[in-house]
């Protein structure tokens, strides 16, 4: 969990990680490792009432060739004009804004979009498009409007020679045999992509509105209604007897929900504690799709929660613990098609949890150290899907502006079959270590 750029920073670095769980995939990361050269940018400027930024980051892996990445989270412009006590503003670009704060503490990726590459350090994109605001003392709303859908960006993977492969441990291929007439028979891959066209040009719009000043009780409202960030997926097969096989075409589709945010919480006058109770309730609509087409299914969802963060330690001004609680109704469903066996989904299920709890917490071992030694850990469990999440980092910098960083994250499972988020990323335990350098 690397700390955020500031403002003004480029950050470069040099990463590594080594898995624990042995692999017969020699061409997987989880079998060799992977060692990595980054580099982070954030820039922030304000002239005049004009208001940009950009922020993102470049990973170049060293050891597969498609193990690479570009990644822009936020990159924006705007004016802001203030006649006290309003203020007016038009931003256009991509810009993160809080929708939820179940969604962004959970890394849902509901409202906002996610950077995927790794499921475990998920890095939350605003959305790109145009968005005017109004805000007094007491009072907020902003709204959106895009003509466009960016989708989330995921781990690598291709296919060829019929085969789904990734060098990703964090990118689960669909299943490459199925049941036809209770016998086993091998599923031979191919995509198919539509023009890009196709898949970006989806308008989406919305609102979020905020009642209560920063600090005290507050209360905010979202809703918005555009594709979801992710892909859903559909396969078409037909059995060929010649080779007892079924040749699969995979499709990408695009699918719209609507979504409504609540938030209710309370800030203390020095902002040193807070809780949050939040509730989303998500509404899929579903497209057409040909009877013949093996597909990839999402349902209504309710989600509700409760975080609390706080800088407990008067001294120790830079501790700070975080304890969240997340809960699920619906969303994931079964797959549907003429090849799809019960209780078996091919496809990756798009939420991570069901119901679970997550205690954070990030301190310098002294005060007087807490630009110079910090340990973060988070801790996750979930009591649905019986399974549980550890993940810890230490960073340490002997001098200005070089931070040298060692990680661990181990997963568990009780799940008999790999049907949810961790147990079917079980096998993932890791340690990890790197050094960066900031300018």
């Amino acid at each position: 969990m690397e700390p955020k750029l500031k403002d003004h920073e480029i950050r470069v670095g040099l990463e590594g990680n080594g898995y624990l769980t042995p692999t017969d995939e020699p061409n997987s990361d989880i079998g060799t490792g992977n060692t990595a050269l980054t580099v982070g940018v954030r820039g922030v400027g304000d002239k005049n009432n004009f208001h940009f930024a950009v922020e993102g980051e470049s990973l170049y892996g060293l050891r597969h060739a498609n193990y690479r990445y570009v990644d822009v989270n936020e990159l924006y412009m705007g004016v802001e004009k203030t006649a006290a006590p309003t203020r007016a503003s038009l931003y256009v670009g991509r810009k993160r804004y809080d929708w939820s704060d179940l969604d962004s503490y959970w890394s849902l990726g509901l409202f906002d979009p996610r950077f995927r590459w790794d499921y475990l350090n998920e890095k939350e994109s605003g959305l790109l498009g145009i968005f005017p605001g109004f805000r007094t003392k007491d009072f907020q709303i902003t709204g959106f409007f895009s003509p466009v859908f960016i989708p989330e960006q995921g781990a690598p993977f291709d296919i060829s020679g019929g085969d789904c492969h990734s060098s990703s441990p964090w990118f689960s291929c669909p299943a490459s045999s199925i049941r036809v007439f209770n016998q086993p028979t091998n599923v031979n891959f191919s995509l198919d992509v539509p023009p890009v066209k196709d898949l970006i040009v989806h308008e989406g719009h919305g609102a979020t509105v905020r009642a209560g000043a920063d600090t005290g009780p507050y209360a905010r409202a979202s809703y918005t209604h555009k594709p979801i960030n992710q892909f859903l997926l559909s396969f078409e097969g037909r059995l060929n007897l010649d080779t007892s096989s079924v040749p699969a075409v995979i499709r990408p589709r695009v699918l719209y929900h609507d979504l409504y945010g609540l938030d209710l919480g309370y800030n203390s006058e020095n902002l040193k504690h807070s809780v949050t109770a939040s509730a989303i309730a998500e509404r899929p609509i579903r497209d057409v799709t040909p009877s013949t087409w093996n597909t990839q299914e999402t349902a209504n969802a309710q989600l509700y929660g409760i975080t609390a963060r706080t800088h407990p330690f008067e001294g120790v001004k830079y501790t700070r613990m975080e304890m969240s609680y997340l809960h699920r109704d619906g969303g994931d469903a079964a797959d549907q098609g003429p090849f799809v066996s019960p209780g078996v989904n091919y496809f990756e299920p798009r939420y991570a949890f069901k119901n679970a709890v997550s205690v954070a917490g990030f301190t310098p071992i002294f005060d007087d150290w807490a630009r110079k030694f910090e340990i973060s850990s988070k801790f996750i469990v979930d009591t649905a899907n019986t399974g549980n999440i550890l993940i810890f980092d230490t960073f340490y910098s002997p001098v200005v502006r070089v931070v040298l960083n060692f990680g661990v994250d181990l997963l568990g499972s009780n799940s008999p079959s790999p049907v949810d988020f961790i147990s079917r990323y079980q096998r993932n335990d890791r340690i990890r270590g790197g050094v960066s350098y900031a300018f």
